[in-house]
Parts: structure tokens; sequence; C-alpha cells
């Protein structure tokens, strides 16, 4: 969530769908208030982007420079991401078609291989 005052109701729609799953939210510039609110609920770990490792237009958010640098370091510690923006919404858990169309692709990128 990069808003200065996070939604919270992304992380509620999630709590319906997963109530066990683990969210990390990056702080991207969130208020004091907002960040507290975020550290206080179960299972959402809140991190500090390190812009201070980065060019500094990296923080103009509005280009989202910060967005591939965030997801290639989520890749690099966990190797797979469900990157989701503030306005994604799940009404129902359909990550079984995800995986089952990455299974596909892959099935068929190792057949056309060989």
């Amino acid at each position: 969530m990069h808003l200065a005052n996070a939604d919270t109701s992304q992380i509620a729609f999630m709590r319906r769908l997963w109530p066990r799953q683990k969210i990390i939210v990056y702080d991207l510039g969130l208020t004091s208030n907002s960040a507290e609110n975020l550290k206080g609920k179960c299972l959402v770990e809140v991190r500090k982007f390190p812009f201070d490792k980065y060019p500094t237009y990296v923080e103009r958010l509005l280009e989202y420079r910060w967005k591939p640098l965030l997801i290639a370091m989520v890749l690099n510690e966990f190797g797979a991401v469900w990157y989701m923006d503030t306005s994604v919404r799940w009404i129902k858990d359909r990550r079984d078609v995800v995986y089952k169309e990455l299974k596909c692709r892959r099935t068929a990128a190792s057949n056309l291989s060989r």
C-alpha cells in the first residue's frame, strides 16, 4: 500500500478468504498513525521501503519506479509474490485457477523445448 493513510479494507477482504495468511505491507510514506494501525493487525508485517538505497527519483511515488524494485526484493526473499495494489478486491479464493494456468503454461513450455 502506498497511500499516506492506509486503506485497511483490502486487508479485511483478504482476511475473509485467507484468515491465516501473512500480509506484508510496504510503507512508502504512511502516516505514523496508519503504520501503527497496520502493525496492530494480526499477521500483518509493515516494512519500510529502503529509498536510501536508490537514486532520489525512486521516491517520486507517482512515477512508480519503486514498484519493480519492490517486487524484485520480495522475489529474491520468497521466490514468488502476489502483488496487489490497494484497489484489488478478491471476492472468492480463485488462486487454484491461477495455479492451474501456471502449471499448464509450464508444461507447454517444457514440451516446446524438447
